[in-house]
């Protein structure tokens, strides 16, 4: 998916030295976000597009956790985001899926929404905790940031980043990591303003066939 990130745990030890000085400058970032046209692409993974002010966002959408009843329209959007990725878009039954992961007896993912006035889910992002092995300690992984078509350019962007980074300092980390497309420019010139770090590098997948059960009696 993505702006999906893979967790790049031999890596967030130079990361999290650099998120360091990035947040230590987040008030300043905040308060020139607020007096500025925002110019990213409304989701991490698409192009720029036209902005409207910052403040519109604020005053028109919120950013809260995901409940249940979010979740079909979650999945669609997920579906939204592999398809512009021109990835394998999910198999049937990502919201259920989804409802084991958040809202399940231990739960292992976190899931973010942009809320507009009229109800309308204009956006997600998620993200969960995982391990660096060269930090020796935890980060927040950014898994997906995602911005329907049609609410692109409202400068939900910066909130969604604001809100993940509210999630990890609830969570105690100090590193939030992603990845995005190397030809996902808007993304790239978005991120680089948040004063983030980046490192290109190959990304794997390795099916892994299930076990195979022993033959009964």
């Amino acid at each position: 998916m993505t702006d999906r990130t893979e967790p790049e745990s031999a890596e967030s030890a130079e990361s999290a030295a650099s998120t360091a000085s990035a947040e230590s400058a987040e008030s300043a970032e905040s308060a020139e976000a607020r007096t500025r046209a925002a110019a990213e692409p409304a989701v991490s993974a698409e192009p720029t597009v036209s902005a409207r002010p910052a403040e519109s966002a604020e005053s028109a959408a919120r950013i809260r956790h995901a409940r249940l009843e979010d979740l079909g329209r979650v999945a669609e959007m997920a579906a939204e985001h592999a398809a512009y990725e021109k990835a394998t878009p999910p198999a049937p039954g990502l919201a259920t899926r989804l409802e084991a992961l958040l809202l399940g007896a231990r739960p292992r993912l976190r899931c973010l929404v942009a809320e507009l006035p009229d109800g309308r889910l204009a956006g997600y992002a998620t993200c969960a905790p995982e391990l660096s092995t060269w930090a020796g300690a935890e980060y927040l992984h950014m898994d997906c940031l995602y911005l329907a078509a049609t609410e692109r350019g409202l400068g939900l962007g910066p909130l969604f980043i604001a809100a993940l980074r509210e999630e990890a300092r609830a969570l105690g980390l100090t590193t939030i990591q992603w990845q995005t497309p190397t030809w996902n420019e808007g993304a790239i010139r978005f991120y680089d303003r948040l004063d983030a770090t980046s490192k290109q590098k190959l990304r794997y997948t390795l099916p892994v066939e299930p076990p195979v059960e022993p033959p009964v009696g």
